[in-house]
């Protein structure tokens, strides 16, 4: 699957989902991150997550308060 694809599988899998879950969690961390880096960061990011059975989570900068999102990373 490409970014754009992953991104709206877990778009549509958030919505889907009850609140609380962590499909509902993920799908908003994942608009955040591309409101935060652009789709083009976000999608190569996603396929990578995808080919490692990884996931996409926020980076914040060490001095921010209050701390808003400066970038993504992957996470087991």
């Amino acid at each position: 699957m490409t970014g754009k694809q992953l991104f709206d599988k877990y778009q549509r899998d958030g919505r889907a989902a009850t609140v609380g879950s962590e499909e509902r969690e993920y799908g908003g961390l994942l608009l955040t991150a591309l409101m935060t880096v652009g789709k083009e960061e976000l999608f190569a990011t996603l396929e990578e997550a995808e080919k490692t059975g990884k996931k996409v989570a926020l980076t914040y900068p060490a001095e921010s308060v209050p701390a808003e999102p400066n970038g993504i990373t992957l996470v087991d």
